[in-house]
């Protein structure tokens, strides 16, 4: 059970600063033995498109709740990077508890879409009103029935263009989103693989245990 305490600080290691930090560090640093390689370029610009997206999404945001969801996503795309780039042998793994992770959230989008904006929160705002009323509606069956026929008949006409509004907007630029990032990881791993060492490495703090890193 996670605390107050835990949760506070958990935040604080997944601040925007924490993360543009570990972007920098896998830019200046730990790509620095890889540039030589054929898709180096090709990574980079990857990387930094993603970057820009996390970036531009978060400050869009206003309420400090939306804004850590994406910080935490921003930080664990950061943190998975780095850690291909620290053991390339153990890369798969990491990218699998990536987008396994409950930090993991879809973010940007192809045209300059963004994956949250203000109709994702009324639409949110809408279905759970509409699920709440049908719930109403379902247990007002045993007592009332017409009562409940009319509050389950208004929940189903608001949750219709919520739910629609998800599957034909949220959920494929999701999938886009996820298709780009897998995109970014193949191409990770093109470059790193060949290597199966990293040099002149330390392991960070918060590094998932495993077997020890190969060291030159």
């Amino acid at each position: 059970m996670i605390t107050f305490f835990q949760s506070e600080q958990r935040a604080k290691q997944q601040s925007i600063e924490n993360a543009r930090k570990i972007m920098a560090r896998v830019k200046n640093k730990r790509l620095t033995p890889y540039q030589e390689h054929e898709h180096f370029h090709s990574l980079l610009l990857l990387l930094n498109e993603r970057e820009a997206a996390f970036e531009s999404q978060i400050a869009r945001l206003d309420g400090e709740s939306s804004r850590q969801a994406f910080t935490a996503g921003y930080y664990e795309f950061a943190k998975t990077v780095e850690y291909c780039l620290l053991r390339p042998q153990q890369c798969s793994d990491y990218i699998e508890s990536y987008f396994d992770s409950s930090d993991y959230i879809a973010t940007g989008g192809p045209d300059g879409d963004y994956s949250h904006t203000i109709y994702d929160d009324i639409a949110t705002g809408i279905l759970t009103a509409s699920v709440v009323m049908m719930t109403i509606g379902g247990f007002a069956l045993l007592f009332n029935p017409l009562a409940a026929i009319i509050i389950l008949t208004i929940g189903a006409t608001f949750a219709a263009p919520s739910l629609y509004y998800h599957y034909a907007e949220t959920r494929p630029n999701e999938s886009a989103i996820q298709k780009e990032e897998k995109t970014l990881f193949q191409e990770l791993e093109t470059v790193i693989n060949p290597m199966k060492t990293t040099c002149g490495m330390e392991v960070m703090e918060d590094m998932p245990t495993g077997n020890s890193p190969i060291l030159c």
